[in-house]
Parts: structure tokens; sequence; C-alpha cells
């Protein structure tokens, strides 16, 4: 009764709305998303290109500078932290591909994982009705209704809560830009460092309604493009595993960023990729924290999500005890110790538990007994890998590719890197300015 309440509520906003209907289906074939019609029949109040007035690319900034993260090394503010539980989880193992040799590859790629218990949180009473000043698209594919509220596409499958998704704009000539640019790097830092490329697919890769278009191009034939003109750079395209694991809380519904499950699963192709070892999943404690909402709500005003909190599910490798870490600012000045994982920080603030915010460096020192030491250039989708990387790298050193103020080739060099890993969102990648800073930081 509960659920259908809920959906029903849904339903009713939307209707307020003046929204119609349009159908199809979504499906996942070959690890890709499919558009198969069932019918159509789209009422339109303004396009997407005018309703987007912040992208979440924006956004991601603007969240990290939240005035409850200012604290760059341990947060010493109060925590509300009702509803954090921890415990060891059951193993499973998870396979699919779009052909035998894509199978073998997602076998190969993926260790063995388990997939955490996660349950939603009674929803609270309080309605949130859309607010004036929100912009809306709508249409309705067999399995629900598609809303674009302030430039997000807001999704209700038919099921107890909707699902938000950042709107995926693809550009090949930026594209070839961040190959471009990932090339140069490599080639100013010679072949005595590896130079890896893995952009972090946004949800709309995985879950974008069938109905709703995606202009000029799906985020994998973006990535395929820009693998194609990488050289000396080794590509590492995370669409079809994310796909694979669709099913798992491996994105939030209320925010852009993946969850740190979906950071475990894109760890596991690096880490095979280059080589290192990568602990099973079953030897971290998930610690879960329950009434999450993220900041499709925060920083876009989807507001209906405030109805919907979601479990925050993140994870403590074993050997957390002999990491330490050490805090500087984007000059690479004024060292502070501090620690991995910023656990007192507030629910709305989970996605921070990983480095507490973005302009920053610090440096993460492991017992992984391995021999190399990797570089992160990253925007915020890159702080969910690091905890993944301490079974792989004896030292682990984390900048933000938009917060970074001296020579980061000298640098590198400097730290003695043996890898360098390129990590950021496609809302970063297709956003020119900030590809071209990859340029400009050289210069």
């Amino acid at each position: 009764m509960q659920t259908k309440a809920k959906q029903g509520a849904f339903l009713a906003l939307l209707t307020l709305l003046g929204l119609t209907a349009c159908g199809r289906e979504l499906s996942v074939q070959d690890g890709s998303l499919s558009d198969i019609t069932t019918a159509s029949a789209v009422q339109t109040t303004t396009s997407a290109a005018d309703t987007q007035t912040e992208t979440t690319a924006e956004a991601d900034t603007e969240t990290q500078q939240a005035p409850d993260t200012t604290g760059t090394a341990d947060s010493t503010a109060s925590a509300d932290t009702t509803g954090i539980t921890s415990g060891m989880q059951s193993s499973s193992q998870h396979t699919a591909g779009s052909s035998q040799q894509h199978q073998q590859q997602h076998q190969n790629t993926q260790p063995a994982v388990t997939q955490p218990v996660v349950t939603q949180p009674t929803a609270p009473q309080s309605s949130h009705p859309a607010s004036a000043a929100e912009t809306t698209v709508q249409t309705q594919p067999a399995q629900g209704i598609t809303t674009q509220i302030n430039g997000v596409n807001v999704v209700d499958y038919g099921t107890d809560h909707p699902r938000a998704i950042e709107v995926f704009w693809g550009n090949k000539n930026v594209a070839k830009l961040f190959a471009d640019a990932a090339n140069t790097w490599k080639e100013r830092l010679g072949a005595g460092v590896n130079v890896w490329a893995m952009p972090a697919p946004s949800s709309q890769a995985v879950y974008q309604p069938a109905d709703v278009p995606v202009p000029n191009g799906t985020q994998d034939e973006i990535f395929s493009y820009i693998q194609s003109n990488l050289s000396g750079v080794t590509g590492i395209p995370l669409v079809y595993t994310m796909a694979a694991h669709k099913d798992e809380p491996i994105y939030s519904r209320t925010d852009y960023h993946w969850f740190p499950l979906g950071a475990y699963y894109a760890g596991a192709v690096f880490a095979q990729q280059a080589g290192v070892p990568y602990a099973p999943l079953n030897t971290y404690e998930a610690v879960t924290r329950t009434g999450y909402v993220g900041a499709f709500y925060r920083v876009n005003k989807v507001n209906v999500l405030a109805d919907y909190p979601e479990t925050f599910t993140y994870y403590k490798p074993a050997n957390l005890a002999q990491v330490s870490c050490t805090y500087y600012d984007t000059a690479y000045r004024n060292p502070r110790a501090g620690s991995l994982l910023k656990e007192t920080l507030p629910i709305g603030s989970s996605y921070q538990i990983f480095g507490g915010t973005d302009n920053i460096i610090y440096e993460v020192n492991t017992n992984a007994g391995t021999g190399r030491t990797l570089v992160i250039f990253k925007d915020s989708f890159g702080n969910a890998l690091v905890p993944f990387l301490t079974h792989s790298f004896d030292k682990i050193v984390v900048c933000d590719f938009r917060y970074f103020d001296i020579d980061p080739i000298q640098f590198i060099k400097n730290e003695g890197a043996t890898d360098l890993l390129f990590c950021m969102t496609t809302s970063n990648i297709m956003t020119r300015s900030k590809t071209q800073n990859l340029f400009d930081m050289l210069s």
C-alpha cells in the first residue's frame, strides 16, 4: 500500500505539471542500450537545450564546495550517524557481455565480489511539489514516465522510487581534444610511465530511457571515438562493465555520481589492465548510511527526490590501519596528516567521505608491496576509486585536474610515478573549457 501510495503521489505531481504520453522500451542487449520503439506521441513544453540552465558538470564543483565539507583533512564536524551500520557481505559472481569474447573478458576482468544488501528507508511523510521555477519536458515510456526537471531526466519506472539521470551531450570534437591531451601528457612523460585513460560513464549510459533522444552519440560511441584517437595511452572503456551490473546499486538515484560499488567494478577493470592485485569485495567492511539524498535534489532542485532517500554503502579496505595519508594544498604545500575516509561527515555529504573535497592534493601510502606508484588526475568520480586501490599500488597521489597549480609533468616525475590514470566523468570531458585545461596545465 505504501509503494502504491508513493507511486500515485508521484504520478499526480506529474499530472499537475501538464505531462502527456509516449511509449518505448529500454533494453540492454550486448552490453549496450537498445532503442525499441513501441509508440510515439511526445508533447514538449520546452526543448532540452533550453531547459538545461545548469549542467551537473558545474553542479559537481558547487557540491564539492558545500559549507559542510570545507575541512580538507579530518573533519571535526559533528555527524548525523543515524542509520549507519557496518558488516561483512557474502560473495557472488557476476558475468555478462556482448559475445563469448566479451563474456570471457568480463570474467577475467572482474574478481569475485559480493553484492551489498541495500534496503530502502521509509520515505518521509512530507511532499515536495515542483517549484514554479522548474521547467518540464515529459514523455511516457512503457515502464513509466520520464520528466525533465531543471535539466535532469527523472524517470518513474513504476517502482517505489524514481531515478534522476544526468543529460548527456556528446561532442566528437571535444572527445578528440581529450584524446589529444592524454597523448600529449604521454609524450611529455616518456616511456617510463604507463598512461591510462578511463572516462567514467554517467548513469545515463546504463539507465537512459529509450524514448529520450541522446544528442550527438551515446557515451559508448564517444568513448570508442576517444579510444580510437589515443596514441601510447591505454584506453579503458567502462560502459559494458557498468551495464553488466545495472541491477546492482552502482549509481545513485538522487546524485550524478556512481556509488562506491560502481567505482569498485571500474577499479577492477583498471587493475586487470594494469596487472596489479585487486582485493575481492568480501574482504572489505561494508558501511551503510540510510537517508541519503544527493545533489540532484540539493543543487539541481529536483524537489520530488527528497521523498525518496536511498542507502549509501561504502567499503573500508582490510589494510586501512596500514594506510597513511598526507594532504596538501593545490600547489603541493602545507602538508598535514589525515585519514583516508572522512567518516564523520553528515549523511547528505556521504560521497565526500572520499578525500573530503576536490581542491587538494593528497598522497596515500600503503603496504601493497607491488613497487608501483599511481598518480590520478580526476574529477570527483575518481575519488571513490582510491580506497579500492590500496592493495594495488604502494603509493597513490590524487590530484584534481580542475584545481592544480604546479607543473603536472614535473610533479609526476618527482613522485616517481610508474602509472598515470585519467579518470573523469563524461560531463567534464564533454565540457570544452575543462578538457582544454588539460592542455593549459602544460603551458
